[in-house]
């Protein structure tokens, strides 16, 4: 790992650390290092390969952030959430001092969140004091040093509930700046949910709603989080699993009434996503 910083920050300010216990690097999220910086103009980090994620919270003044090839200015309100292996830099920026919560985090979920929520580039969402999400940034940077397995499991979920809050408003955000947009995505759903059992393509749902392909299919990853394909394949599941808990028929009618080629390739699609058979899955959930 590579680092370098100078750490002017006012004797009022807070940082701790952690060592997590062996249950709770089993969690989604976990802390490693948390707390409260008051940093003066004279202060920056620079860092590289920590394999660790970063949240920064805003509350006075304002940081500058190079990462990724681009600048960023954390302004108050700001919440940014980095990927420490990235090489990064950050600094107070004018000479009026950056006053910023802020906390290290890992765990099993935090690759997958961190995707969810910065998607294409690094996203800067703007927060209201009182908002929820600022309340639990406040009480995750203001935990106590002294650590146990159940203290940590309320930790887990602080960390979660924000990064969901934060993902939900991320979208909600998407949808107001770009409603024709999203009507034709609304319109590209409902393509596919109405011509399922046929072998539409990627191209047949852009031409239906006047896009271009590549154009279509990043609009509708960066709006869902996931491709067109992707989208398609689920709903395909999803008809499957109604039709082999509610009817009798067999797995090659079932294929070809949710668009797959054949059962051999519904029965792989199945167990990719659903991580069991489609016989199995019947046995197991049927209403019969």
């Amino acid at each position: 790992m590579f680092e370098s910083m100078n750490v002017a920050i006012d004797p009022k300010s807070q940082w701790k650390t952690t060592t997590p216990l062996a249950n709770t690097l089993q969690l989604p999220f976990y802390l490693l290092e948390w707390g409260h910086f008051m940093a003066f103009h004279n202060y920056f980090t620079e860092r590289a390969d920590s394999f660790r994620y970063l949240l920064f919270y805003t509350l006075k003044g304002c940081g500058k952030l190079a990462y990724e090839g681009k600048t960023y200015f954390l302004t108050p309100g700001t919440i940014a959430i980095i990927y420490c292996g990235t090489p990064h830099r950050y600094e107070t920026l004018g000479t009026e001092g950056w006053d910023f919560l802020w906390f290290h985090y890992n765990g099993s979920g935090a690759a997958a969140y961190y995707k969810l929520y910065n998607e294409e580039e690094l996203f800067l969402h703007e927060i209201a004091p009182g908002s929820r999400e600022a309340a639990l940034v406040q009480k995750i940077t203001s935990c106590p040093g002294d650590y146990s397995f159940e203290k940590d499991l309320v930790i887990n979920q602080w960390i979660l509930d924000l990064m969901t809050l934060c993902i939900l408003s991320k979208r909600k955000r998407l949808r107001q700046q770009s409603p024709a947009i999203t009507e034709k995505l609304k319109a590209a759903l409902d393509y596919m949910t109405e011509h399922l059992k046929e072998k539409i393509t990627i191209s047949d749902i852009s031409q239906a709603v006047y896009l271009s392909q590549y154009h279509f299919q990043r609009l509708f990853k960066k709006q869902t989080g996931v491709t067109p394909y992707e989208y398609l394949i689920h709903l395909r599941i999803n008809r499957a699993k109604d039709l082999l808990v509610s009817t009798n028929a067999g797995l090659e009618d079932i294929a070809a009434s949710c668009g797959f080629s054949d059962s051999k390739n519904l029965i792989y699609n199945f167990k990719r996503i659903v991580h069991t058979t489609p016989n199995q899955y019947r046995r197991e959930f049927s209403l019969g």
